[in-house]
């Protein structure tokens, strides 16, 4: 026919078209998660695990890393993830590591490797301060001489080769003080916050103060870390003057950035110094994890015209620190029924409590 019409004859029926269709374009089979076992049953399997990944001890300091195979005929695991807690007092407690858990496609006899954090620690009295605890990113130190708030807790992970699969983040270590007084019966200074972040978490800011005057000072808490970002510097600390005290020396120090993903350490603690190696203190350290919290500013002070019965005594001093951030949690994509909580490990004095992983299949 004229103007390139096809005639009836040559054009094919609906049923040769769709029998064409049928041959030509090729099957997709979508693979759908079982959301109701996810949601259930994966929970109430990690009750009773059936492996337990090898974790430090309360006094250990380094991360225990395991290789994981993959039994015949299991396709997936279930798993509960937590990072080490920090390190704290019972009073100030550090911060909690991070619960992840869920659900991880697998293939049998490959090998996943597990990392489980240690904890952070924090010494009693006028103790040197802790080395942080490790894992797949490290928590910070309290690297005093003399006095030191807690160390971060390390993130715990599952990867695959070296790609992390899941990451829980550590928690930030607490804050605290070193006063000094010349005698008694004088103005008696008092501290308060510094408790230790929470995974993911801004460490609690402190602040401390000296009675009868209106002279102390506030240091902002460590930042915590949120997702490949990890919780940056802090503002300076600040102090405030009057009611008859001097201030004749101050030290001021801003809280360290924790660093990047994947892996990322929790920041160091930083120091300061209140006239005197005698009176010093370095702050709350940030937890590890996917990336790193952020540490605690610090405080120092030293005054004198301190008055007992009207007569002006010596210097009084001070140096305290906030808390450290907590590190931050990852899960990849293929990760399903995910849920991400506190695994309830916050720091006491003298004990590191740290992560763990258990598989349930």
């Amino acid at each position: 026919m004229s103007g390139g019409q096809a005639s009836a004859a040559e054009r094919p029926s609906r049923r040769k078209v769709a029998q064409g269709l049928a041959w030509s374009i090729p099957a997709v089979i979508v693979a759908v998660p079982t959301t109701a076992y996810a949601a259930s049953n994966c929970l109430t399997a990690l009750a009773t695990p059936q492996y337990t990944a090898p974790a430090p001890s309360s006094t250990g300091t380094s991360a225990i890393t395991t290789s994981f195979v993959v039994p015949a005929g299991v396709t997936r695991l279930c798993f509960r993830v937590n990072g080490g807690g920090g390190g704290g007092t019972a009073v100030r407690p550090g911060g909690s590591g991070a619960s992840v858990s869920g659900i991880i496609a697998v293939t049998p006899g490959e090998t996943l490797t597990l990392i489980v954090a240690a904890g952070g620690l924090r010494t009693a009295g006028t103790a040197a301060g802790a080395v942080g605890g490790g894992g797949y990113g490290s928590g910070g130190s309290s690297n005093a001489t003399t006095n030191g708030g807690g160390s971060g807790g390390g993130g715990s992970a599952i990867l695959r080769g070296t790609t992390p699969l899941v990451v829980a983040g550590g928690g930030g270590g607490a804050g605290g003080a070193s006063f000094t007084y010349p005698s008694t019966n004088i103005p008696i200074w008092s501290y308060s916050g510094g408790v230790g972040g929470n995974a993911a978490s801004n460490g609690g800011a402190a602040s401390y103060s000296l009675s009868t005057s209106t002279v102390g000072a506030s240091m902002p808490g460590g930042l915590g870390a949120s997702g490949a970002t990890p919780g940056g510097a802090t503002t300076t600390p600040t102090f405030t003057t009057g009611g008859g005290i001097n201030v004749t020396a101050s030290m001021m120090t801003p809280g360290a950035a924790g660093s990047g993903a994947p892996g990322g350490n929790g920041a160091n603690g930083v120091s300061v110094t209140a006239g005197s190696t005698t009176t010093r203190f370095t702050s709350g350290a940030g937890g590890g994890g996917y990336a790193g919290g952020g540490s605690g500013s610090a405080a120092a002070l030293v005054t004198n015209n301190v008055a007992r019965n009207t007569i002006p005594i010596e210097y009084t001093r001070a140096a305290a620190g906030a808390a450290g951030g907590g590190g931050s949690s990852y899960t990849d994509p293929g990760v399903g029924a995910i849920t991400i909580a506190l695994a309830g490990n916050g720091g006491n004095l003298d004990a590191r409590r740290p992560g763990s992983i258990v598989l349930a299949y």
